[in-house]
């Protein structure tokens, strides 16, 4: 019997419906998205902000992004090829470069939201560890030492357990106590 290639007929076309484009170009997977963009419906109509980060071969690009019906808008952008005007010279595509473009990223965020004056952030690096509870029998100030530098903790000597190993016993004396229970049990009767 010859092979004969299925064909689709009228049917299954009139019925055939495509996929969203950006499914057809592999560029969206629309079941992550849906999770990252559905908002909790008790926020009413405040927006789901979400940081991408994009990683090219010359460029990192960081993005604050909200959806609408409408489509993606773009709250606040950096770019790494931005950095050599801040100072920072090197490679703009490792792992500092990420780092920067992404502190850049939060600086612009806050400063066009306004809120650049209400954060101070770390004026003066002493290396300090400082927290913001006035608490101090808290668990975070019972863990942490006041003190950096490591000390040795005293150890104590173990008390000495009396621990005794069943002794083994030699041929004449697995005999003797043979002997002794068949004579036990013989007394019994």
């Amino acid at each position: 019997m010859p092979f004969v290639k299925q064909q689709k007929n009228k049917a299954y076309f009139k019925r055939y419906q495509v996929k969203y484009r950006r499914r057809r170009e592999g560029k969206t997977d629309y079941y992550a998205r849906k999770r990252l963009v559905v908002q909790a419906k008790n926020k009413y109509n405040s927006p789901k902000y979400r940081l991408v980060v994009r990683f090219t071969n010359k460029d990192i690009v960081c993005q604050i992004v909200y959806a609408k019906l409408q489509g993606d808008f773009v709250l606040s952008a950096a770019y790494a090829h931005e950095l050599p005007r801040f100072g920072i010279k090197g490679g703009l595509t490792n792992w500092a470069a990420a780092y920067a473009t992404g502190l850049l990223l939060a600086r612009r965020t806050l400063t066009k939201l306004g809120l650049a004056d209400k954060y101070e952030g770390v004026t003066e690096a002493d290396g300090a560890l400082t927290m913001t509870e006035a608490n101090e029998e808290g668990p975070p100030h019972e863990a942490i030492r006041a003190d950096p530098v490591h000390k040795p903790v005293e150890k104590k000597a173990l008390p000495a357990k009396p621990y005794r190993r069943p002794q083994r016993l030699n041929k004449k004396q697995r005999d003797a106590k043979v002997a002794e229970k068949i004579a036990a049990f013989h007394k019994d009767e």
